[in-house]
């Protein structure tokens, strides 16, 4: 219908453009019909006779053009033929002037060939001196190509470390903040009634598991207590969810009505809903197998098997997770370092549910709810026990000591916001440090996290944890690198500054002085990194009463970092200062005034040695009551689960 319709329109157009198409061409007939219409005679007589007049006059021109075509050709041709003579002179000329040159360049061919003959003996000596130059060469870039990229390694590794000149800028500012003396303090927080509300009720037994504080006044070491038969019954019934008072009668007197064995008991046959009965012949059948000296009862043993091994049923990789967690210290995990034991965030929160419905784990949480999860420390006691039995524990310390690397903070020793973090994980790394098999995981890269966590608790005047931890990775990075490596260099440094804040400067001076030798030597005195360790040690100096040395180091560290970062840098200030000290202790105060005005820096203070214990106390009053806190609670949620 469509095509139809088309085709009518089509031809209704056609129709209407008919008229005006048929008066077009009636016009263009008329006029071809009047063109061919004949003249008069007179006129065709006139045109006949125009016509041959043209016709003559056009063949007369072609005639003119085609003669003067024919004329420039010849003058060309002409003009060719005098330079072709011309040229021919000229080739004969230098035709015997080359014929000459020939004979010369005969006999100075002869010549020189005696003398290739000579140089290709000296080029073939001179060949062999090349090759070893060259190999030299690429030897001595290969080389400086290491060489850089280890410096860039180290800038970005130590950039941020602590120094001398930091730990004394840092003493400056805590000491321009206190409102009163350092000897003003009120001691009182730090005795055990001003902790009272954060233990447990003094006719409790609470087991201890913290190693930060000495609890050796306030606590003995007591055997686990069993509950009342009543209670014991009901915490199975409650926690299984079943009404079976007979089998939970056998079951408790079974297991010695101890609470941590009752609650994997009861979180065993909920999950697999096992009777009491059935449940009783197997914790009796490990019970009786169980070696006779352990460090936790046979019952916890038992139902910790059976208990570990449904979550393995449930989840493989709980027994990753368990062994991980085995190895960490008795205190709350933060899943942060949770984390690292398994690769996979689907298999590890698998796992860790597993272990979680077994009441092998526990979610909790800190202070600042940041998430964690607690181990009973007989759950863990049994898991390293199984865990050093499967031969796991090496790769669980691994683990473990790659994950602290990863997420510990690199600016725990002034940066507040770190702290708690920090706070959280340095246990844990401690205890990875007490264990033999840590020894054999830590690297080159791992002993970075140590010195990370010795300037955190270089931060809290907590200077024998922090000595611990920097001497360890001098250890690691002397017996990885030598004893004259910038990398055993940084390790001094941090010593170095450990024990300028301990006011020991017999102590920091040759640590400080070995590792500026060594920069020196590796890097030149040119070098920014090398006039740091010249500032510190002129800090180290001017403690000592030796401020002539001190000023050359200061206005050596000066000149070096003007030229490299400008005057406006904190380094240059640094060494402007330690400069100006040097000079006033010279007595040449006029010239300290004027070079700290030319920087605009002020003098720093410098840590007194009698005042470090009083420092460290006033450091321990203000982060206690978060200490205490975390202690207290992991007490009192210990005396709850017994």
């Amino acid at each position: 219908m469509y095509f139809a319709l088309g085709f009518l329109v089509a031809w209704l157009f056609i129709l209407m453009l008919l008229p005006a198409l048929w008066r077009r061409a009636t016009r263009i007939s008329m006029r071809r019909l009047q063109l061919r219409s004949p003249i008069t005679m007179d006129e065709a007589v006139v045109a006949q006779r125009d016509l041959l007049h043209a016709k003559f006059a056009v063949r007369e021109r072609r005639l003119e053009q085609e003669m003067d075509v024919v004329r420039a050709s010849k003058a060309q041709d002409m003009v060719d033929l005098g330079r072709r003579a011309v040229r021919i002179a000229d080739l004969d000329e230098r035709l015997k002037n080359s014929e000459s040159r020939v004979c010369d360049l005969e006999t100075r061919l002869r010549e020189s060939e005696k003398i290739i003959a000579e140089t290709t003996g000296l080029l073939s000596s001179t060949k062999s001196e090349l090759d070893a130059t060259t190999q030299a060469k690429n030897e001595l870039n290969d080389a400086f190509e290491a060489t850089r990229a280890h410096l860039q390694v180290y800038e970005a590794r130590h950039s941020d470390e602590v120094d001398i000149e930091r730990v004394a800028q840092a003493a400056s500012r805590r000491l321009s903040k206190q409102a009163t003396p350092l000897s003003r303090v009120d001691r009182k927080a730090t005795n055990k009634e001003a902790s009272a509300d954060l233990l447990p009720p003094s006719d409790a037994r609470a087991p201890i598991t913290s190693r930060l504080p000495d609890w050796g006044e306030w606590a003995e070491e007591t055997a686990l207590e069993a509950l009342p038969p009543g209670e014991a019954i009901a915490l199975l019934q409650s926690r299984a969810g079943r009404e079976d008072q007979l089998g939970a009668r056998t079951l408790a007197e079974t297991l010695g009505r101890l609470p941590l064995a009752l609650n994997l008991a009861a979180a065993y046959c909920k999950r697999t809903q096992m009777s009491f009965a059935a449940y009783t012949t197997k914790a009796v059948t490990l019970m009786t197998a169980s070696p006779r000296w352990t460090a936790y009862p046979r019952s916890v043993a038992a139902t910790f098997d059976l208990a570990v091994a449904e979550a393995i049923n449930q989840a493989p990789a709980a027994e990753t997770l368990i062994a991980f967690l085995a190895c960490c210290a008795p205190e709350r995990i933060p899943l942060t370092l949770v984390g690292g034991a398994i690769k996979g965030e689907a298999e590890r929160k698998a796992a860790l549910l597993a272990l979680t419905e077994m009441s092998l784990v526990k979610r909790d949480r800190y202070e600042d709810a940041t998430p964690a999860v607690t181990i009973h420390r007989l759950v863990r006691a049994a898991a390293r026990a199984r865990t050093d039995a499967s031969g796991g524990a090496a790769a669980a310390i691994e683990r473990i000591i790659n994950r602290l690397t990863a997420i510990y903070p690199g600016d725990g020793y002034d940066n507040l916001a770190s702290r708690p973090l920090c706070a959280q994980l340095t246990p844990h790394l401690l205890a990875v440090c007490e264990t033999k098999t840590a020894s054999e995981a830590w690297s080159v890269e791992h002993a970075d996290v140590l010195v990370r966590a010795g300037s955190y608790f270089h931060g809290r005047a907590d200077y024998a944890h922090a000595e611990r931890l920097f001497r360890t990775a001098l250890a690691i990075r002397e017996k990885a690198f030598g004893s004259a490596h910038p990398e055993t260099a940084a390790s001094l440094n941090n010593l170095a500054s450990l024990f300028y804040a301990k006011g020991d400067i017999a102590g920091a001076q040759p640590l400080m002085e070995r590792a500026l030798t060594i920069f020196e030597k590796a890097f030149g005195p040119a070098y920014p990194q090398t006039g740091r360790r010249q500032v510190s040690y002129a800090r180290l100096l001017l403690m000592a009463n030796r401020p002539t040395e001190a000023l050359a180091l200061g206005e050596a560290a000066l000149a070096t970092h003007e030229k490299t970062s400008g005057p406006d840098h904190p380094w240059t200030k640094d060494a402007a200062r330690a400069t100006a000290d040097a000079l006033d202790a010279l007595g040449r105060a006029e010239q300290a005034v004027a070079l700290r005005a030319r920087y605009g820096v002020m003098t720093a203070a410098s840590p007194n040695p009698k005042l470090s214990e009083k420092r460290r106390a006033l450091n321990l009053l203000r982060e206690g009551p978060f200490m205490l806190r975390q202690i207290g609670r992991s007490l009192i949620r210990d005396w709850r689960v017994l």
